[in-house]
Parts: structure tokens; sequence; C-alpha cells
């Protein structure tokens, strides 16, 4: 039996994932599903050029905290961003950016360790998650990983899953 590749999340951004992200958003099959601005590709660029590299961790993290998605050789993979709601409520966001390691499990390795971060560090009462009815992927992800439906519009559903429910699933 192979072993399943690990991986981590690392707060600390370097000028290399920031030309990955570039990559990743100007990619239409990764943002789909996300809720990006079309000028995001030109905003890390032009942040790229123009900030000290040793400054990019505290711009990428000025609206949540932003962590790369990595490899086993610490190479960036993809994003989870959280950003805290009203009360102890946490939202994650989160993106494999690289193709060809989708349907892997990725995804869902990134989403629990996102909740972890929740739950043990940021000690937060419920994490959410909102993801676009199409994106079958990401639905599949927050399930496996215990988020259950809680609202919905015409084009997206919320998921969340509270600290207690996330322990029992743990225990």
């Amino acid at each position: 039996m192979e072993k399943a590749a690990s991986i981590f999340l690392r707060a600390d951004i370097k000028p290399n994932d920031g030309y990955n992200l570039i990559r990743w958003v100007k990619n239409e099959n990764v943002t789909r599903y996300l809720n990006e601005s079309s000028h995001v590709a030109g905003e890390i660029e032009s942040l790229l050029e123009g900030a000290p590299p040793h400054l990019l961790t505290y711009y990428f993290n000025q609206y949540g905290q932003f962590y790369l998605v990595c490899d086993e050789q610490n190479r960036s993979i993809g994003f989870v961003k959280l950003r805290c709601q009203t009360g102890k409520c946490y939202e994650i966001v989160f993106a494999i950016g690289e193709e060809c390691l989708w349907g892997q499990g990725m995804g869902k390795r990134a989403l629990r360790r996102a909740l972890h971060i929740v739950f043990f560090e940021k000690r937060a009462e419920m994490a959410i998650a909102k993801v676009y009815h199409k994106n079958a992927r990401s639905i599949h992800t927050v399930s496996s990983c215990g988020m259950r439906r809680t609202k919905a519009n015409d084009v997206l559903a919320e998921y969340a899953i509270s600290m207690e429910e996330y322990l029992r699933r743990r225990a």
C-alpha cells in the first residue's frame, strides 16, 4: 500500500509562493468556485514587485490569516484563509492550486489542519465554509470533515461544524 502524501500549513509567504498564487488565480479551473476579483493576479504581481520579501506575510494576512498548503518538500500547492466572523466563528476558504493533485485528498488534509487551528489555536466555537452548489469536490471535502449544511441560497451553501462536533469526531 502506498503511503498518502502529507501536507502542512505554512504561514510564512515567500516570493516563489506569490508566483504560484498568480498562476493559480489565472487558472479558471482553480478560481471557478472562488470569490476572488479578476484583478487579484495583478495585485499580487504589484505586491511582489514593490514589497520587500520579508513583508509578504504581513500583506497576505491583512484580512485574516493566510496559510500556504505545502507538500513534504515545502512546495506550496494551495492555500487556506481563515477569517474571523462575528463572535467566535471562523470562515475557512481553501483551495488546492495544483490541478495535478486534485482528487488525492490534499484539500481534505488542508481542511483538517485548518479546523485544528481554528479550534485549538483560535479557540473558536464554530467553523464555516461557503461552497458553490456546483463544486462537488469541495462539498465532498467539507462533508467528509464533519461539516454539515446549515444555510443555502441559489448559488452557495454554508457548511458548519462546532467545536463539540469536531471533538466528537476525533474521539
